[in-house]
C-alpha cells in the first residue's frame, strides 16, 4: 500500500488504515516503529477525552503475580526519573487522570485518560520510559509488593490487593475455572498472585520478567481522540524504543507469548470450593472451550445465542432457574471470554443451599386458583361479547381476536405453571446438579425449536443497537476492546501483522447470521456445549473457612515472630525503615523544567456541542403543574427520563417498601386497555411478554430511587427516576410500555414472591463483601431520624428483616394478608405521583431529527395515563420559597393593577425564572448529621480486608464560595501517592468530599495497617496546620486546578454524560453550560490563604477526637489488635460488632397496627 504518511516521520512505516463504518468521522490507522517493531494504532475520535495505552503481552508462569507485580513497580522510577510519584504529578499537570495500569490473564496496560491533545503529546514520552526503562529497586520491591512488618504481619501494596481479593467468591471462581479449563497454559496460573506465592517472590524475578515480556516488539502503543497525527509522529520520533535494560541477549531469541498452542480440554471436570462465608447461597459456573480469537464469525454467533438464553427475565435460563417459585438462583450470567482459545461460561450465582422443592398442593393450589380466575374471567367476557353481538354484526370479528388473546394468555399461564416444575437432584451443589437441568433447557431449545420465527432476529437486531449505544456512550472504551484481541497475541513471524479492520465490520456478519436457518444455531449448541467436555465449578459456603483462614494468619505471625527471635525481628524493621526512606521524592525542579514550555488552552478542547430547553410549570409555554426539559444532543437515540422529589409525598410507613417496589416495576403482568379493540376493556399480558417485550422494544429501562441505585443503598434518595431510551422509530413503543407498566401493573403472589427470594439472595451476598458494608454502615448512621429517610429505609439493616417478614406472609398464602401487601405497593406508585408540581420530565435527542415533537408527545401521554389512572391528585402545597414568591406576585399586582394580564404573566414567568424550581432547584434533601464520637468496627467473616472511614462536618455546598479551596486541598492530598501507599499500608486511600450528606471523607480499602494508615493521614493533617508551605504551594494549587479541569470535562465528554449533566445542574442551581463554567473559573483564582482558611474551617475536624468519628470494617484476626492498635495510638476505645447486630427487627403485626393510626 502507498505510504501517504512517509513525510511526517523518519521512524515509522505506515501499515494500513480504515473508517469505522458505524461512527462518524472516526478512522484508525497503523504504523509500525522501524527500528524496535514496536506497533503504533491511532484512532481518530472526535471529542475532548483523548486517551493512550501501552499494552504488553503478559503470560503468568506461575503463581507469584509476575506480571501484577511488576505492573505496580513500574510506577516507582525510570532509569533518567527515579523517582516516585513523578508520574502521578505530571499527569495532572498535563490535564489528565491519575496514570493508571491494569493486570489481565494475558497482558497488562498502562494508560493515561486526558482532555485535549497536548496533555498526551507531553506526558507520552515520559510515560514510556518509565514503562521501557524501569528501575525496579529493591526497596520499591519490599514496600509495594510484599514485606513484614517489625510485629512479623504482612504487608505491602500488592499484597493488601490479593489478600482482599483472594478467598473472594468472584476471585476463587475464576481461578477454579481456569486451572481447569486452562490446564497446561499461562491461564491456569493467577496473573494477580496467591498470598502465599507472593511471598516467596524477590526482586529478581520481577526484573527477569520485564527483561523477557518488555520488548518493544511485542507491545502496541494505542493512541485515541483528537490527537494530530502529525504532531504526534513527531513527539515519539524522539523516543528511544530500546529493549528492557534486564534483557539477557541470546536468551531464547526465538520467544513470542503466547506463542505455543493451547493443550485441549478433553475430559469434563467438576470441582467443588469452599468459600469463606456465612452465607446461605453460592454460586455454580460451568465451562466449555470456545472458538479460537480470530474465528470472529462464531464468536459473534455464540455471544448472540447466549444473549437469547438469558437476555431478560422471560429468557429460557432465566425462566428455568430464576423466574420460579422456588428459585434455583438469582442471576444468570453468560459470556465468551475473548481469550486466546474462547472459553464459554455460564455462571448461576445465589444458588441456595437448602434448596427444596415446595409441596406439589401447594403450588397446585397456588396454580389452581389463577387458572380460576382466568377461566372465570373468559366465561365473562364471553358472555358480555355474545349480548353485544345481538346488537351489531361487525363485532364478530372482535370477538374472535379477544378469544384468541385469552387462549394466548392461558396458554402463558400453563407454560409459566410448567416452568415452575423441577426435575432434578434437590441438592444443587451436587456434581451435574445444575448441569443436567441446564443441558436440558438446550436440548429442549434444539427439539422444540425457538417460540417465534423471528426470535433470533430479534436479539440480532438487538445486539446491532447495543453495539452502536456502546460506540456512542464510550466510543474510546469501545473501539479499545475491539483491539485488544488483535494485539494481545503477536504474530509469530516478522514482518506479518495481524488483521485488525474485521473487528470494526460486524455489520456484516449480523446480515449474515439474519439469513442463517434455525438449524444453524441448533448446530452451535451440538458444537460447543451439549455432550462436550466441561468444567463445573460449584462456589460453597463454609461458615467455619473463616476462622480456620483467622487463625492461620494469627499463627503464621507468631511462626514469623519466633523464626526471628527479638533481634531478628528489630532487624526486619529496621530494614524497612531504611527502605521507606530511601523513597525520596522527586526534586520540584525535575517538573518545572518539563511544565515551563507547556501551556494548555482549554478553550481548544473541543466539546460536543448541545442545546438546553427549559420550561418550567405554570407558564404560557408549559402550562403543566412540572417543569419541562429538552436537550439536543447529538445522539442516535431518544432519551426520556421522570424525576420525582418523593421526599414529602410519601408518609413514613411506606418508606421500607421502596425496595420491593422498584425491583417489582417493569417485571410484573400487566392489566391494559386492548388495543386490538374498539371497546373499552382491559386485557392482561403476563410477565414473560412483558420483559420480552420491553428487551425488544426499549433500548435501555430503569426505575430506581435515586442515583448510583443498587437495590440497597443509592444517594439522592428524595427522588425516584424512571429513565429510558430507545430508536426514535420505536418511541411511540417506549412510551406504551413504561406508562403502562408504572400505571397499569398486575401483582400476583407467585412472581413478587419470587422476585423477594432473589434480591433476599443478593442482600447475603452484600453481607459478605467488606468495602460495601464499612460505607453501608456509615451512611446509616448519619440520619437523625431514621424514619423520614428512604436511604436508611432501603439499607440492608431495614431490608433484612422486613422482607423476610414480607415472604413468610406470603408463603401462607393468607389471602387478607396478601392483598394487604399488594395495597401498600400500590399506594407507593399513587404517592409517588401525587403532587404533580413534585415532578420534572426531561425528554433528549438530536436536533437533526426532523420530527421535534417529542417532548409534547411524551408530555401529552403522561397527563393521559394519569388522568386514566384515577389517582388522587393532592392540592397544590408548594414549598417555602414558592410561598414566598406567591407574597412577592401579589405585592406586584397590588403596585400594578392598571397593568394588562399578559404583562402581568410575563412577570410571573421572569420571577419564576430567578426563585428556581420547587423541590429541584435547590434540592430539598433530608437533614444529616455525623453522631460523635462515634468508633465501631464491624467484623466480617467472610472477608480478609480491614476498610476504614472517617467522617467530619462540611456544612457547604458545590456553589458555596468555600467549595473550590475545599475540593483543591482534597486534590492535593490524593494527587500524590503518599506515605500511606509508599509504605505499603493500604491498597487504596482517598480524601473525599460529599455535599448531599455534607460530608468531608478520609478512606481507606483493602487495607493491611489502617491504624498506621490513618496516622499518616493526621500526620498530614499536622503538617499542613504545622508546616504549611511544605504542601501548599503554588505549584501543588496549579496542579489540583488542573485535576478540577480534568474532572469537569472529561464527565462532559459523550452525550449520555451531558442528558444527566443537564439535570444535575438543576439540583445544583446551576443555569446551563456556560454558568457551570464560569463555576469551575472560580477555582482558577483561588489563594493560598483561601486554601488555609477552609483547612482551619473544616480539615482541621479530623484531628479533634471529641469530634471523632470512626468507622471500620475489619477480618476477625484484625480485630482484636486493631483494638489494642487504636487504643496506643490515638487512645481511641473502640466497639466491635457483627451484621449481624445491626438488623433492626421488623414485627408485622405491629406495623399493620402503625398504619391505621
Amino acid at each position: 500500500m502507498l505510504n501517504k504518511y512517509e513525510g511526517l516521520s523518519k521512524e515509522f512505516q505506515f501499515i494500513d488504515e480504515f473508517d469505522l463504518p458505524l461512527a462518524k468521522d472516526i478512522s484508525i490507522k497503523r504504523f509500525v516503529h522501524k527500528k524496535s517493531g514496536l506497533t503504533l494504532i491511532l484512532n481518530y475520535c472526535p471529542g475532548p477525552k483523548c486517551n493512550a495505552s501501552i499494552v504488553v503481552p503478559t503470560e503468568s508462569i506461575n503463581d507469584k503475580g509476575l506480571p501484577h507485580t511488576l505492573e505496580h513497580l513500574i510506577f516507582t522510577g525510570c532509569n533518567d526519573i527515579p523517582y516516585r510519584e513523578f508520574l502521578e504529578v505530571l499527569s495532572n499537570r498535563c490535564l489528565s487522570a491519575p496514570c493508571n495500569a491494569y493486570t489481565a490473564e494475558d497482558h497488562t496496560c498502562y494508560s493515561i485518560d486526558s482532555i485535549g491533545p497536548e496533555g498526551i503529546l507531553t506526558y507520552l514520552p515520559i510515560y514510556l520510559k518509565y514503562v521501557l526503562t524501569p528501575t525496579l529497586k529493591e526497596n520499591d520491591f519490599m514496600t509495594e509488593v510484599y514485606h513484614i512488618d517489625s510485629n512479623g504481619k504482612d504487608q505491602g501494596v500488592v499484597l493488601c490487593e490479593m489478600q482482599a481479593r483472594e478467598n473472594t467468591p468472584d476471585d476463587l471462581l475464576e481461578i477454579s475455572m481456569c486451572r481447569n479449563i486452562f490446564d497446561g497454559c499461562g491461564y491456569q496460573y493467577s496473573f494477580g498472585g496467591k498470598t502465599a506465592e507472593i511471598a516467596k517472590l524477590n526482586n529478581q524475578m520481577v526484573r527477569d520478567y520485564h527483561g523477557k515480556f518488555y520488548d518493544p516488539k511485542f507491545m502496541t502503543l494505542v493512541i485515541q481522540g483528537c490527537v494530530d497525527i502529525e504532531s504526534l509522529l513527531k513527539v515519539l520520533d524522539d523516543v528511544d524504543f530500546v529493549k528492557s535494560p534486564f534483557h539477557k541477549e541470546g536468551e531464547d531469541i526465538d520467544f513470542v507469548p503466547w506463542k505455543k498452542d493451547i493443550p485441549p480440554l478433553l475430559k469434563s471436570k467438576s470441582s467443588l470450593v469452599p468459600f469463606p462465608s456465612e452465607s446461605e447461597t453460592g454460586s455454580v459456573s460451568i465451562g466449555w472451550r470456545g472458538p479460537p480469537i480470530d474465528d470472529i464469525f462464531t464468536i459473534t454467533a455464540l455471544t448472540i445465542l447466549l444473549r437469547y438464553l438469558q437476555d431478560n427475565s422471560s429468557s429460557p435460563l432465566q425462566q428455568r432457574f430464576i423466574n420460579k417459585t422456588i428459585p434455583l438462583a438469582n442471576s444468570v450470567y453468560c459470556i465468551v471470554h475473548e481469550v486466546k482459545d474462547t472459553k464459554i461460561t455460564i455462571e448461576f450465582s445465589g444458588v441456595p443451599v437448602k434448596y427444596k422443592q415446595q409441596s406439589t398442593t401447594d403450588e397446585d393450589s397456588c396454580n389452581k386458583k389463577e387458572k380460576d380466575d382466568m377461566e372465570d374471567n373468559k366465561t365473562e367476557n364471553k358472555e358480555e361479547e355474545n349480548d353485544e353481538s345481538e346488537e351489531e354484526e361487525d363485532e364478530d370479528d372482535e370477538e374472535e381476536e379477544d378469544e384468541e388473546e385469552e387462549s394466548e394468555e392461558l396458554k402463558l399461564k400453563e407454560s409459566e405453571d410448567e416452568d415452575d416444575i423441577d426435575e432434578g437432584d434437590n441438592n444443587l451443589f451436587n456434581e451435574r446438579s445444575i448441569y443436567d437441568r441446564l443441558i436440558k433447557v438446550l436440548k429442549d431449545l434444539k427439539s422444540n425449536g425457538f417460540p417465534e420465527d423471528d426470535s433470533i432476529k430479534k436479539v440480532i437486531d438487538k445486539e446491532m443497537i447495543k453495539m452502536l449505544e456502546g460506540l456512542e456512550e464510550d466510543p474510546l472504551g469501545s473501539i479499545f476492546g475491539s483491539l485488544l484481541c488483535c494485539i494481545v497475541f503477536p504474530s509469530t513471524k516478522e514482518g506479518e501483522y495481524r488483521e485488525i479492520r474485521s473487528r470494526f465490520f460486524l455489520q456484516s456478519i449480523f446480515e449474515e447470521l439474519l439469513k442463517k436457518p434455525h438449524q444453524y444455531w441448533f448446530d452451535l449448541l451440538d458444537q460447543y456445549f451439549i455432550e462436550k467436555p466441561y468444567v463445573e465449578i460449584i462456589l460453597k459456603p463454609d461458615s467455619k473457612l473463616s476462622e480456620t483462614i483467622a487463625n492461620e494468619t494469627t499463627q503464621r505471625m507468631k511462626d514469623t515472630i519466633e523464626k526471628n527471635g527479638e533481634e531478628g525481628m528489630k532487624l526486619i524493621g529496621e530494614r524497612l525503615k531504611n527502605a521507606i526512606e530511601s523513597n525520596k521524592s522527586y526534586p520540584p525542579e525535575l517538573m518545572n523544567e518539563i511544565m515551563s514550555k507547556k501551556e494548555f488552552d482549554i478553550n481548544k478542547i473541543p466539546l460536543i456541542k448541545t442545546e438546553t430547553i427549559l420550561k418550567r410549570a405554570y407558564t404560557q409555554e408549559n402550562p403543566n403543574p412540572f417543569t419541562v426539559q429538552t436537550i439536543l444532543v447529538p445522539t442516535h437515540f431518544i432519551h426520556s427520563t421522570i424525576i420525582f422529589h418523593v421526599q414529602q409525598s410519601i408518609p413514613d410507613h411506606l418508606r421500607p417498601w421502596f425496595t420491593l417496589f422498584q425491583v417489582m416495576l417493569f417485571e410484573t403482568d400487566l392489566l391494559v386497555e386492548n388495543e386490538n379493540s374498539s371497546k373499552e376493556e382491559k386485557v392482561l399480558i403476563p410477565y414473560k411478554k412483558v420483559c420480552k417485550s420491553f428487551a425488544e422494544e426499549v433500548l435501555s429501562y430503569e426505575a430506581v430511587l435515586g442515583f448510583s441505585n443498587s437495590t440497597f443503598t443509592c444517594s439522592s434518595s428524595e427522588l425516584f427516576r424512571i429513565t429510558a431510551s430507545c430508536q426514535p422509530e420505536k418511541f411511540d413503543r417506549l412510551i406504551y410500555w413504561i406508562f403502562n407498566g408504572f400505571f397499569n401493573f398486575s401483582l400476583n403472589l407467585k412472581r413478587l414472591s419470587t422476585l423477594i427470594t432473589n434480591i433476599s439472595t443478593t442482600l447475603q451476598d452484600i453481607e459478605n463483601d467488606s468495602t460495601t458494608m464499612c460505607g453501608l454502615y456509615s451512611v446509616s448512621t448519619l440520619f437523625p431520624n431514621t424514619k423520614i429517610s428512604n436511604e436508611a429505609n432501603i439499607s440492608i439493616f431495614k431490608q433484612k428483616e422486613f422482607l423476610k417478614s414480607i415472604q413468610s406472609i406470603l408463603k401462607s398464602k393468607n389471602q387478607t394478608e396478601i392483598d394487604f401487601i399488594f395495597e401498600k405497593i400500590i399506594q407507593v406508585r399513587d404517592c409517588i405521583v401525587s403532587n404533580p408540581e413534585a415532578m420534572l420530565i426531561q425528554i433528549s435527542h438530536s436536533n437533526s431529527i426532523t420530527d421535534q415533537s417529542f417532548t409534547q408527545r411524551f408530555v401529552d401521554k403522561w397527563n393521559e395515563y394519569l388522568e386514566s389512572s384515577n389517582i388522587k391528585l393532592n392540592k397544590k402545597r408548594k414549598p417555602q420559597q414558592d410561598q414566598q414568591h406567591d407574597q412577592q406576585q401579589q405585592q406586584q399586582q397590588q403596585q400594578q393593577q392598571q397593568q394588562q394580564q399578559q404583562q402581568q404573566q410575563q412577570n410571573h414567568e421572569q420571577q419564576l425564572s430567578t426563585t428556581g424550581i420547587p423541590f429541584f432547584q435547590p434540592l430539598e434533601r433530608v437533614k444529616t448529621e455525623i453522631p460523635t464520637p462515634f468508633s465501631e468496627q464491624l467484623i466480617i467473616k467472610g472477608s480478609e480486608s480491614n476498610n476504614l472511614l472517617q467522617y467530619v462536618t462540611l456544612p457547604i455546598n458545590s456553589v458555596h464560595e468555600d467549595y473550590p479551596a475545599v475540593a483543591l486541598l482534597c486534590n492535593i492530598f490524593n494527587g500524590k501517592e503518599g506515605e500511606i501507599r509508599k509504605k505499603g499500608y493500604s491498597y487504596g486511600h482517598s480524601l473525599l468530599t460529599d455535599t448531599t450528606k455534607h460530608t468531608l471523607i478520609f478512606g481507606l480499602t483493602e487495607s493491611s495497617a489502617p491504624v498506621k494508615a490513618l496516622a499518616e493521614f493526621h500526620k498530614w493533617l499536622t503538617n499542613v496546620k504545622e508546616r504549611p508551605t511544605e504542601i501548599i504551594n503554588q505549584t501543588s494549587i496549579e496542579t489540583a486546578i488542573c485535576t478540577e479541569v480534568y474532572d469537569f470535562y472529561s464527565t462532559r465528554s459523550a452525550p449520555n454524560e451531558l442528558i444527566i449533566e443537564s439535570y444535575i445542574n438543576i439540583f445544583k442551581g446551576i443555569k446551563d453550560f456556560q454558568h457551570s463554567v464560569e463555576l469551575l473559573n472560580r477555582f482558577k483564582v483561588v489563594t493560598y490563604d483561601q486554601i488555609i482558611q477552609v483547612f482551619n474551617k473544616y480539615f482541621i475536624q479530623f484531628l479533634d477526637h471529641n469530634q471523632l468519628f470512626l468507622s471500620l470494617s475489619v477480618n476477625p484476626s484484625s480485630a482484636i489488635p486493631l483494638e489494642t492498635e487504636l487504643k496506643e495510638t490515638f487512645n481511641i476505645s473502640i466497639t466491635s460488632k457483627y451484621p449481624s447486630q445491626l438488623f433492626i427487627p421488623f414485627n408485622y403485626d405491629e406495623y399493620k397496627l402503625s398504619c391505621k393510626k
